[in-house]
């Protein structure tokens, strides 16, 4: 059995049963899309932002008005890591508050994270809006998630990410 399908059947394993609301939603609200992607070693692929939200988290994104599915969103991948979706499985589903204010202004967003499996190298393809794509474990997502800041006067961390995601997937 190849490495990616034991890591998809841990993850499966891990996650499946997740299905975490995070209480009645009647504010104005977004749609985002996320992607845990690991590697042979288990550890998941983080990108630090440049742009708003600033700070490390894990690829994604608002789903556009074109997108009829948060699977038609997952494509942008590629075009934040270079990775080719090879196969994916929902491991959340959720509202999550906003600690601050989106870009579109919206106060909250529903979430649809997958895990996915993935071919070929990650690599930066918008320099512009991220410092830095690399694989991390997550005793370092913990240990940045506590204060390391690399760049002025921004957050560490994506606070959604930190704050709900990684603690409802069991990642922090």
């Amino acid at each position: 059995m190849k490495i990616s399908n034991l890591i998809a059947i841990r993850v499966k394993i891990r996650y499946t049963l997740f299905s975490f609301p995070f209480g009645e939603n009647t504010m104005d609200k977004g749609k985002s899309v996320g992607a845990i992607i690991t590697d042979p070693a288990g550890r998941y692929l983080m990108q630090y932002r440049l742009k708003h939200p600033i700070g490390l988290a894990m690829p994604a994104g608002h789903m556009d008005a074109n997108d009829e599915s948060p699977e038609d969103a997952m494509q942008r991948v590629f075009e934040e890591t270079g990775l080719y979706v090879r196969q994916m499985t929902r491991v959340f589903y959720g509202f999550v508050p906003g600690d601050r204010a989106c870009k579109e202004g919206h106060k909250g967003h529903d979430w649809w994270i997958y895990h996915l499996l993935t071919e070929g190298e990650p690599r930066i393809k918008e320099p512009h809006k991220h410092l830095f794509l690399r694989f991390m474990s997550s005793k370092e997502i913990r240990e940045w998630a506590i204060g390391n800041k690399t760049h002025p006067n921004s957050f560490p961390c994506d606070p959604n990410w930190f704050k709900y995601i990684l603690p409802a997937l069991n990642i922090l």
